[in-house]
């Protein structure tokens, strides 16, 4: 057991996913950021283009 866990601890397989799920984590992070700032300006080009509120039939 403690023989598993020493290799456990040892590889390093795992870590080229934890570095890309934290790249996608950034990437999400950043991409909330943009849409809570721009949000109500794209909702504004939205309606000045259709006349209408998205969503509503």
């Amino acid at each position: 057991m403690i023989l598993k866990v020493k290799n456990l601890l040892r590889e390093n397989s795992g870590q080229g996913l934890i570095e890309y799920s934290l790249i996608l984590l950034f990437i999400a992070v950043a991409v909330t950021v943009v849409l809570q700032l721009l949000g109500s300006s794209v909702l504004g080009l939205y309606q000045s283009v259709t006349g209408e509120w998205p969503g509503l039939p």
